[in-house]
């Protein structure tokens, strides 16, 4: 999951990196293979994704989890054979998702106190 939080919007420009220069990005030769089984949830997880919300907090707004509305809404459209066990997973991969961003954050805004302090 964290492959995918770093990178996996930036799948498409890895790739044309790798074309045009004939060299395929550490990042690229790093992606974990996918289980086939495991693809229709990694599509609805990058689906909902998109519309998932932004909450309040004492840092200002960060993304919030992908809501049951938006899951069930997802599986009315695109039936899985187990909903269960997709909700499950789903909820699994999303919550690996907001640590990792959590994570990120964190460290982004020790970077800045880092560069901050070094200023002075």
């Amino acid at each position: 999951m964290a492959w995918h939080i770093d990178w996996g919007g930036k799948l498409d420009f890895l790739r044309s990196i790798a074309e045009r220069t004939g060299v395929e990005p550490e990042a690229l030769r790093n992606r974990p293979e996918l289980y086939p089984d495991l693809e229709p949830l990694m599509q609805a997880f990058e689906a909902l994704s998109r519309g998932r919300p932004l909450v309040s907090s004492g840092f200002g707004a960060e993304l919030g989890a992908i809501s049951f509305s938006e899951i069930k809404a997802y599986l009315d459209l695109f039936p899985a054979d187990d909903p269960e066990a997709f909700v499950r997973l789903l909820r699994v991969a999303d919550e690996a998702y907001l640590r990792r961003a959590a994570e990120k954050r964190r460290a982004a805004g020790s970077h800045a106190n880092t560069k901050t302090k070094s200023k002075r």
